[in-house]
């Protein structure tokens, strides 16, 4: 009996030994993908400037953009939108061997997606929940994009984060106002090297540059497109640069060809885009909808004058550095780029004062310590290996409960079972042919609608909107939760 409890004294202090073992400084990132993108970006600068001990996971397997140091390790889930049940299982899987290999005591959510992973692992895996929030309520006007609203309202006032970063006071006012917890403002991280005044642009013709992806429909190519003709007719020696991903592609030559591509240029997808910006004489900015886009910031740091439509905090950036337009006006943005075209003194004040401007709205050292405490991890602990199990495979199974056959579904599939084997059955007394393998084919048939009408309901709870509808995952969630994990101190 003795060695039995010396045995039982043993294993609880391993046990006390791992869940306690959690101050390690590990960090975890959850992202969908490292491409261009505002967020993608901030990634790369707090894993590349930020102390801590940084591991990203990767949901997709789209190629990576921007580069990430070589001591940061990459864990790719190969989970997408058009992946199957099946693949999704894997990538959950392999999100649980992380979490037991790497044991983070803080996991960083980026992206709605990333969101939510942070506070479900808050909740039953012990761990210091992050949100970087790069949206705003303006942004967010689609009705999938208004439910992750609510959901970070909801999520926000039950504590299921500790500590929230917003890319802009512009966000932090939003978000606030719909009922989501304060944070801390931290912008966009600005290599000042990199960005310099160039002194060799041209004087023989005058060059705009915009840089912005295509996929997304708010970045309004048309719109830009269509302002740069009305330029063009009126100043002959001006042309439109284009970078970012897509802008050398089919849909893009589809815009110029439909509003006119005479002066513009689609480079597409260049990371060293400060080239760019060293060629050019001013920039542009067409976008519908932005929040803080780091675009603008490069743009005054390389001494250009600034055309763009007035979205997100553009005009708290810019100050009196470039003219604005309403979002969706061609109009209005042509006239804002022949302001920008014609005045000599802007062009001239912004080499001196842009760049210095910028130096102040983005310090790196006060966004480095901004980051430093949104990190902090002195609450948190870490999980244990099998804290984790429970909670991978309870998920699991409950999230496949929502799915389970109900009995009208499961006496459907029996009738086509039925169905299947009579017909296949019948098939045995006809003679080989074009006939018995058709009437085959069928039963056949009769058979797989069967297997899908009784799993159809779990396939659909992992793959239609279990993560947009998260309302739903909460009822998921909750019953997990035995106990309340401490929050940590308010952020101010």
């Amino acid at each position: 009996m003795s060695t039995l409890n010396a045995r039982k004294a043993d294993i609880m202090r391993l046990a006390e030994k791992h869940g306690d073992k959690a101050k390690n400084g590990k960090i975890l990132h959850i992202i969908p993908t490292i491409a261009q993108g505002g967020a993608e970006k901030v990634l790369s600068d707090v894993v590349s400037n930020v102390p801590g001990k940084h591991i990203i996971v990767v949901m997709e397997t789209k190629p990576d953009f921007y580069k990430i140091p070589d001591s940061v390790p990459i864990y790719r889930l190969g989970i997408g939108d058009r992946t199957g049940i099946w693949q999704k299982i894997k990538g959950i899987a392999k999100l649980a061997f992380v979490l037991s290999w790497e044991r983070p005591a803080v996991v960083v959510g980026w992206s709605h997606v990333g969101h939510l992973a942070a506070s479900v692992l808050r909740r039953v895996a012990r761990v210091r929940a992050v949100w970087s929030l790069h949206a705003s309520a303006t942004q967010e006007n689609t009705p999938s994009g208004k439910n992750r609203l609510q959901g970070y309202v909801d999520l926000s006032k039950e504590g299921s984060v500790d500590a929230i970063h917003y890319v802009s006071d512009l966000s932090r006012k939003d978000m606030m106002a719909l009922g989501v917890a304060d944070g801390i403002v931290a912008r966009h991280m600005i290599d000042l090297g990199r960005f310099s005044v160039s002194k060799t642009r041209s004087t023989k013709s005058f060059v705009f540059v915009n840089a912005a992806r295509i996929d997304p429909p708010v970045k309004d190519h048309e719109t830009l497109l269509k302002a740069f003709a009305i330029v063009k007719a009126s100043k002959p020696d001006a042309h439109l640069v284009c970078v970012g991903r897509g802008t050398d592609g089919i849909e893009f030559r589809e815009l110029m060809r439909k509003h006119g591509g005479d002066g513009v240029t689609g480079l597409g997808e260049i990371l060293e885009v400060e080239r760019v910006y060293a060629a050019a004489n001013a920039f542009v900015l067409s976008s519908a909808v932005e929040n803080s886009p780091i675009v603008i910031a490069e743009a005054l740091a390389s001494g250009l004058p600034i055309a763009s439509t007035n979205v997100g905090d553009v005009e708290e950036v810019i100050g009196n550095l470039g003219r604005l337009a309403p979002p969706r006006d061609p109009v209005a943005l042509a006239a804002a780029m022949c302001s920008v075209y014609m005045d000599k003194d802007l062009q001239k004040r912004v080499l001196i004062d842009g760049p210095g401007r910028i130096a102040k709205l983005y310090d790196g050292n006060s966004i480095r310590d901004a980051w430093s405490k949104i990190l902090a991890s002195d609450t948190a602990k870490a999980p244990t290996i099998l804290g984790l199990m429970i909670f991978w495979g309870h998920t699991i199974w409950r999230m496949s409960a929502i799915g389970l056959p109900t009995k009208r579904s499961m006496a459907a599939a029996g009738v086509r079972f039925g169905i299947s084997f009579a017909i296949l059955t019948f098939t045995n007394f006809l003679p080989w042919g074009m006939v018995r393998s058709t009437i085959t084919f069928a039963g056949n048939m009769f058979f797989y609608i069967a297997i899908y009408s009784v799993f159809a309901g779990m396939e659909g709870a992992f793959t239609n909107g279990i993560v947009d509808r998260i309302s739903a995952v909460k009822k998921i969630v909750n019953p997990l939760v035995a106990r309340e994990v401490p929050r940590a101190q308010d952020q101010t």
